[in-house]
């Protein structure tokens, strides 16, 4: 069926699709991407998705070349990264891809790619970057920076571009870190650091993942470079794995990646159903940047709100109190208060509040629960008294809230 030149209606409708999903689930946000493809199979289905990725226990790409598929999704993952040498790329893979008279839908991949005549959805990376730098304004900071993905590859670019432009949109000064050792990290490291103990302070960075992101953490350990006091640091892709276990935690941008892979597949689909419509190319943005240490506008010489920050951040949801906070710093309620205060602008309980507010919006947004039950779940025993406080908070009730979301929906 892959091969004909018009799609076969009525084959299609007698069996299920065959998908080939090509895509590597290492990190995590392709492993989001994944998950939003194969929810929208589950919703819109069957379909028969296959995976094609470098792991040592999925299909490997010669055992699909009697298995035509109907539709392709790809993912830039197939595609190596600039610099790579020539034999580490898998032409064979691009040359039978090119060739699949089949829907195709590439979703994060260079303009540059060798797949012709295929609808696309991509990450808005000026949604991306104007986040980051937004939040960082928002703290009053004047000096900002830059650091790019190693190796260089077509979205680091990308975010690098936005965030120049946002920068200058405002009128901060942007400083941009230049890889000079990308094959040897002791050396980039000692380089960087000496790059991070030139900038003006205190500086908002910019690194454009999270991996790069602990590098820049590490560099600015081995330079003595204070974090969050002299430099606030903020990676794409809210790799928990790698942000809970930093020092300080890592602040990142939490893209909406299953929202990119449940568009791709939706565009497969109408392809599918309508071979001779043509290429489209969609972006899927943001859901929030997840502030953690890394990133706070707090006084860092108070060690004691640095730990009540970091406290509430991972407790608020469980019930706490401002005593509880008092407790687990280890000072008087009293104490921690007129400290807490003098640092942040706003009282322990405020900061609380805002916690389990901000967790309340996140799963309005991506889930279906019930609201009473996201109240349980984000510390409010009182359903009324939620109600109330995020009408007077956000101006709208929590089920207009829902709504308008998710109106917006694929069309970011």
């Amino acid at each position: 069926m892959g091969g004909k030149d018009e799609w076969d209606m009525q084959s299609l409708l007698q069996r299920v699709p065959k998908i080939l999903v090509v895509l590597s689930t290492v990190q995590k946000a392709r492993r989001d991407k994944l998950y939003g493809i194969l929810r929208y199979a589950k919703e819109n289905g069957p379909w028969n998705v296959q995976m094609l990725e470098n792991h040592p226990f999925e299909t490997r790409f010669h055992a699909f070349q009697n298995w035509q598929p109907d539709g392709v999704i790809c993912d830039s993952s197939i595609f190596p990264p600039d610099g790579y040498a020539q034999e580490e790329q898998p032409e064979a893979i691009f040359r039978h891809l090119a060739k699949l008279r089949v829907p195709f839908v590439l979703l994060d991949v260079s303009p540059d790619s060798s797949i012709r005549r295929c609808s696309r959805v991509d990450l808005d990376s000026a949604q991306t970057s104007n986040a980051v730098a937004d939040a960082f304004l928002k703290q009053g900071l004047r000096h900002l920076a830059f650091v790019g993905a190693n190796p260089d590859v077509f979205w680091s670019r990308d975010h690098q571009e936005a965030f120049s432009r946002r920068a200058a949109e405002a009128g901060v000064p942007l400083a941009v870190y230049s890889c000079r050792y990308p094959e040897d990290w002791g050396l980039e490291c000692m380089d960087m650091g000496k790059w991070l103990r030139e900038l003006p302070k205190p500086c908002g960075i910019m690194a454009a993942m999270d991996i790069r992101a602990r590098q820049v953490l590490d560099a600015c350990v081995q330079a003595g470079v204070s974090i969050p006091g002299e430099i606030r640091i903020i990676g794409v892709d809210n790799d928990e794995t790698i942000c809970e276990n930093t020092d300080p935690s890592l602040s990142s941008v939490c893209a909406d990646f299953e929202g990119g892979g449940y568009l791709a597949a939706s565009v497969l689909h109408r392809m599918m159903l309508n071979p001779k419509s043509p290429p489209v190319r969609l972006s899927y943005g943001v859901k929030q940047v997840v502030e953690r240490l890394s990133s706070m506008n707090v006084n860092t010489l108070n060690g004691i709100v640095t730990r009540a920050v970091e406290f509430i951040r991972l407790n608020a949801c469980a019930g706490i109190g401002v005593t509880d906070v008092a407790k687990a710093i280890h000072v008087s309620r009293r104490y921690a208060e007129i400290h807490f205060r003098e640092a942040c602008g706003y009282t322990i309980h405020e900061a609380i509040l805002r916690q389990r507010l901000d967790r309340v919006c996140l799963l309005l947004r991506d889930t279906s629960q019930p609201i009473g039950e996201i109240g349980e779940r984000c510390g409010f025993r009182v359903e009324s008294y939620l109600k109330t406080l995020f009408k007077s908070r956000f101006g709208c009730t929590m089920s207009q809230y829902r709504k308008s979301e998710r109106s917006g929906v694929g069309n970011r």
